[in-house]
């Protein structure tokens, strides 16, 4: 009689590399939006991962919540308190500042939106892209409305992040679809901490002066950055980003454009 195979049930594959990283996430009065569970399972499902939770000056109680939060992970997450409110840019900064710096620094650094609109689990698919890609110095999340991804926001929130994609085409001199998605992952090297030596001055838009800044040291640009089309994306209620907000970035952006158009030409290697 023929025997039958045995078949046993499937096991997830891990990748044969694992890249450690470290996860900034800056926060200012997020005490009711914060997904403490979520952010506890993320640092259960996802090897390497680490986060660096930065208190903007909050005025409620999002320090505690944070506290509480690194009580209860158990070594992965750091919390750093800025003593007054800074901006979004600067807390980015900062946490990422720490995340590249000590002896345990990590191999990845990014950071990502305290309303976690992208799912903490697309972590893993942008650390499969450094692995796989190793001239590759940043992926960056695109909300493309592609036929099957679950993205969902606001005509308006399309139109501002044409008008951003536009700006950081112009900065960079690259075509960039989205560069406004608040999740981004680098690799940890000279060049990022040399684009993170200074404060930005774009404030919101200071996105695309990292863009800028990283651009302008590295040899093979086109190569370096990688836009990740993201499977889901939702739009949080409470986004503290306001229309004068976006018009001053704006405005802030346009001059350091005309500034790098009008400066000396000069090899890419060289600081920004």
């Amino acid at each position: 009689m023929q025997m039958l195979p045995i078949i046993t049930p499937s096991r997830a594959v891990q990748p044969a590399v694992i890249l450690s990283l470290d996860i900034v996430i800056p926060c200012f009065n997020e005490e009711r939006r914060l997904d403490i569970d979520a952010l506890l399972s993320a640092l259960d499902a996802t090897p390497g991962l680490r986060l660096i939770c930065v208190d903007d000056g909050s005025s409620d109680a999002t320090l505690s919540v944070l506290q509480r939060l690194a009580a209860a992970a158990s070594g992965r997450v750091r919390v750093l308190p800025l003593s007054r409110n800074q901006g979004k840019s600067e807390a980015v900064r900062q946490g990422l500042l720490q995340a590249c710096t000590g002896p345990d620094a990590a191999q990845l650094v990014g950071y990502w939106d305290a309303d976690l609109s992208t799912p903490l689990d697309a972590i893993e698919d942008f650390r499969r892209v450094m692995i796989r890609l190793p001239e590759v110095q940043m992926v960056f999340g695109s909300r493309r409305a592609l036929l099957g991804h679950r993205i969902r926001r606001s005509a308006m929130r399309r139109i501002i992040s044409r008008i951003c994609a536009t700006l950081a085409g112009a900065a960079i001199g690259l075509s960039v679809g989205d560069s406004q998605c608040g999740a981004k992952l680098m690799r940890n090297s000279d060049d990022l901490r040399a684009a993170l030596a200074r404060p930005f001055d774009s404030g919101w838009l200071f996105d695309v002066e990292l863009f800028a800044r990283l651009s302008n040291r590295l040899a093979t640009p086109r190569e370096a950055f990688f836009e990740l089309p993201l499977t889901q994306w939702h739009e949080v209620a409470g986004s503290k980003v306001t229309s004068r907000a976006v018009l001053s970035s704006g405005l802030l952006m346009l001059r350091l454009i005309g500034r790098n158009r009008l400066a000396p030409s000069r090899p890419h290697g060289r600081a920004a």
